[in-house]
């Protein structure tokens, strides 16, 4: 009888202890989980692998992944994304105040379409982008015009992303003028040996990069801990790769012959496409093409900014293509072409080889607004 009471008391003393142990791990894993989502995740998790965790798990959960993908557009800016502490993208993922798609009466609207440097990345408010900045310009030397600007910048986006979404809506915002500034993303599909025009050699929604795995996928969509743990984790990875493109750029010396080879046909015709349904509309084409830095501003950028500085050669070379056929596209449909010469905007302006702060910002959309001003008096006279 002994026996057993003993038996009885030492199981339950082992039941005691182990209640005891899975109270206190249940209640450090409230406090992670609740010091990882309040304290870890939202104020010390990397910036770039809060991104790429935000992806992983999906938009559902994920505030502040900046894109989404949609159907027949590859990817677009998610609406109504708030970062930095300012509302970045308005109800239909243009980067600035909400606006509506029927034009107001008396309204003269300029779309701006781009990749990065017209989205104004690296940025912490949308006014400080050269469209803000050039609707600002335009609307103080226009008085007694209303005059608005849309900022249709699409991060990474190429010339094939600029003519769907022209296609599938921006039209529909009824611009007069539209100002084309790309040029630049479009030289990346020139360096590698499998050129397609229609980019299918570039981009891809295959997974790259990191894979999410079940229990992965499982684990981050539940625990905030396990998130700040992967943002950390995955800070120094490529976001790009989200953005499909190959993971792998060539070697110097291959990029150099496939640059040589290769001529920029998808550019043409993405480009020639827009223009031709821009002047369909009604609207003014405007080809204003990618800038890019000097070769010298990289000595005064910070070591992680010079990240193209190894091919800043070979990235000029494509891109001058790609300059060359917007050029002869302008021509051929008489469609306005602006460019600002090479040494307009001082190196001290750049984040890195083209993305630039807000004082470059400014010296590009005084250079716009220059060269959009008598656009601007004839469509005034037109309608008095």
């Amino acid at each position: 009888m002994v026996s057993i009471l003993n038996f009885y008391k030492k199981i339950r003393a082992s039941l005691a202890g182990f209640l005891l142990v899975a109270f206190s791990i249940a209640i450090s894993i409230a406090f992670s989980e609740y010091s990882a989502r309040f304290f870890l995740y939202d104020r010390f998790a990397p910036s770039n692998g809060k991104k790429i965790v935000s992806i992983m798990v999906g938009d559902s959960i994920a505030p502040d992944n900046p894109i989404e993908r949609r159907p027949y557009f590859l990817y677009v800016n998610r609406p109504g994304y708030t970062s930095k502490d300012a509302v970045q993208h308005n109800q239909f993922g243009y980067r600035g105040p909400e606006i509506s798609q029927k034009k107001p009466k008396g309204t003269i609207r300029i779309l701006a379409i781009g990749a990065s440097t017209t989205y104004g990345y690296m940025l912490d408010s949308p006014a400080q982008a050269w469209p803000a900045q050039l609707e600002k310009i335009l609307s103080e030397s226009f008085s007694d015009t209303k005059i608005e600007v849309i900022n249709a910048g699409l991060p990474g986006g190429l010339s094939s992303e600029s003519l769907i979404s022209y296609l599938f809506r921006d039209r529909y915002f009824e611009p007069d003028i539209v100002v084309i500034h790309n040029g630049g993303n479009d030289a990346a599909p020139l360096f590698y040996a499998d050129y397609q025009p229609d980019y299918s050699s570039f981009r891809k929604w295959d997974p790259i990069g990191v894979q999410v795995r079940p229990v992965e996928g499982h684990l981050l969509k539940r625990s905030f801990l396990v998130r700040w743990i992967y943002s950390v984790w995955l800070n120094d990875q490529n976001l790009a790769s989200y953005i499909p493109q190959p993971p792998q750029w060539p070697t110097n010396s291959e990029m150099k012959r496939n640059i040589e080879k290769n001529q920029p046909v998808g550019y043409e015709r993405y480009l020639e496409l827009l223009v031709q349904q821009i002047q369909r509309d009604g609207s003014q084409p405007v080809l204003f093409p990618f800038y890019l830095a000097d070769k010298s501003v990289y000595k005064e950028l910070p070591k992680e900014a010079r990240y193209v500085e190894s091919i800043h050669d070979l990235d000029e070379k494509a891109i001058n293509k790609n300059i060359a056929a917007m050029k002869l596209i302008g021509k051929k449909y008489g469609a306005p072409y602006i460019e600002l010469s090479k040494g307009s905007i001082p190196n001290g302006y750049f984040f890195d080889h083209c993305h630039l702060k807000e004082g470059g910002e400014t010296i590009k959309a005084q250079f716009v607004a220059e060269k959009l001003t008598p656009l601007v008096m004839r469509l005034n006279s037109m309608r008095q």
